[in-house]
């Protein structure tokens, strides 16, 4: 019974679990190269987010996306409801403050884990469809082609990666603040494991997840990454877990300097409910941050300016 459940289970599983269809070979994506320190932008969600967003975008990063073609890289792990997948609100929201400063190339996209594959059904269900109506279209990396990259990592030789990711001039992480239990945190590093191939995934989380999750951004480096943290997760994830107000929004041109701000971020919230667990004071003591600074120089990305408003 067990081998005709598999039989069955396998004939209706997804394409992409059924052949690894690589078209070609890749370099590494190059972002945007900074000429300057990195930046943080820390926003409250009290009052006007957008608002209090456009001096900061116009001075640091419109110049970057006006005119361009660009992929928001968005969070559909799971079906489960914000803070666990993107907020549909939010989505349609930046979409629209995108489009308020000429930019109206978006994609719109992600690979959901194994289990609630495919994505086009997963993001169905979170809602995205509606959300993205009239400005960006969606795209689900398990329905397109894939390109091998070679990674110059510790744990990581080679990856594959949506050809997608080479069809667009800028990537944008749309990302959520919450904690995972195998990778400490999952927020703008950690997105960039809906880029890996379906089938790669199981390999990524038998051993040193946290560093491969680095290395995963020398193959895919987004040019911004925004962490959606106006709701946390503050134990469990990266679909279940308690939640907390957290009344942020971080924003950044690094994803380890914008993690290395939400650790700090989270750990507040997680001591004010006692719920510190593995945690540190200094988030650069956690084993991403620790082995993102064995990647980059510390300049690249530790000493970044931070904006609040």
């Amino acid at each position: 019974m067990s081998k005709l459940r598999h039989i069955i289970k396998k004939a209706f599983a997804p394409a992409v679990l059924k052949n690894k269809k690589i078209v070609g070979r890749k370099p590494l994506r190059q972002k945007v190269d900074l000429d300057r320190p990195p930046c943080v932008l820390r926003l409250s969600d009290q009052g006007d987010l957008w608002e209090k967003f456009r001096p900061v975008w116009q001075d640091l990063w419109s110049d970057w996306f006006a005119g361009q073609r660009v992929l928001v890289k968005v969070n559909l792990n799971t079906p489960d409801p914000y803070p666990a997948s993107t907020c549909p609100d939010f989505l349609k929201e930046f979409l629209q403050f995108l489009h308020s400063y000429g930019v109206d190339d978006i994609l719109a996209g992600d690979c959901s884990s194994l289990s609630s594959l495919p994505t086009r059904k997963t993001a169905r269900k979170v809602g995205l469809e509606q959300a993205v109506a009239g400005l960006a279209e969606l795209v689900f990396f398990d329905e397109l082609d894939w390109v091998e990259v070679a990674v110059p990592g510790r744990f990581l030789k080679t990856v594959t990666v949506p050809e997608v990711v080479y069809e667009v001039d800028r990537i944008i992480n749309l990302t959520n603040l919450k904690t995972h239990p195998w990778a400490d945190f999952s927020m703008a590093m950690k997105n960039a494991v809906g880029y890996l191939h379906p089938l790669e995934r199981r390999e990524l989380h038998q051993d040193h997840l946290r560093q491969k999750i680095v290395e995963l951004n020398l193959a895919v480096m987004a040019d911004l990454s925004i962490i959606d943290g106006r709701m946390a997760m503050i134990t469990g994830g990266p679909a279940v877990g308690a939640t907390a107000s957290a009344g942020i929004v971080l924003i950044g041109d690094h994803p380890a300097a914008v993690d290395l701000q939400a650790c700090q971020e989270l750990f507040c919230i997680k001591e004010r409910y006692h719920c510190v667990e593995n945690f540190c004071v200094n988030p650069l003591e956690m084993p991403q941050l620790k082995h993102a600074a064995m990647m980059w120089p510390a300049a690249e990305w530790q000493h970044y300016r931070l904006y609040k408003y």
